[in-house]
């Protein structure tokens, strides 16, 4: 069983919306570095954006591209002249790092630029003091999948619904750098 990374992208994008912000910005990875999530997000996001009628906004980061681009990027996107008011952000280190150029531009979190993420175990403290925290009910996930197996026991022959499906950890081992 898998989280549904589409559906939780869908939901940050949805809540954003509700909130009044109508240029939402996507920063994370793009490609299959994270392809459970990453490729799953910006999917989702894309998909919210076009049903919404705006532009994307994406910034694209990636362990392959020098934090010094990423931290760049996000920057020029800050200081743009149609600056997202709020960003879904794939992981915590994007909070982290669109949260540094934030500072660097002068734009206040979370007053002027406001951000989702999922993940954000590895923020500080203070970061975390910046933000709201929603979270999913790891009991809630448990008992979504007893439903599902117990489902699936008593009715083999019925396919198994797309959320149920097997989930694979990419190859990490051709991903990461060697340790010294």
């Amino acid at each position: 069983l898998r989280i549904d990374h589409e559906d939780a992208a869908r939901r940050a994008f949805g809540i954003l919306w509700e909130q009044g912000h109508r240029y939402i910005g996507y920063i994370g990875p793009i490609e299959a570095v994270h392809p459970h999530q990453s490729v799953q997000h910006i999917r989702a996001y894309k998909q919210c954006c076009q049903e919404r009628g705006v532009e994307p906004s994406v910034i694209q980061t990636d362990i392959r591209i020098p934090a010094e681009d990423c931290l760049r990027a996000s920057s020029q996107t800050l200081r743009g002249a149609r600056r997202p008011t709020a960003f879904v952000c794939s992981t915590a280190m994007d909070v982290r790092l669109l949260s540094h150029a934030a500072t660097i531009c002068d734009v206040s979190v979370p007053e002027e630029l406001s951000m989702i993420s999922f993940h954000i175990y590895v923020l500080n403290d203070d970061a975390r003091r910046q933000l709201s925290t929603m979270m999913i009910s790891t009991r809630d996930i448990g008992e979504e999948m007893v439903k599902m197996l117990l489902e699936k026991i008593d009715k083999p022959n019925k396919p198994i619904p797309s959320r149920a499906l097997p989930f694979r950890e990419p190859n990490w081992h051709s991903i990461a750098k060697p340790n010294p």
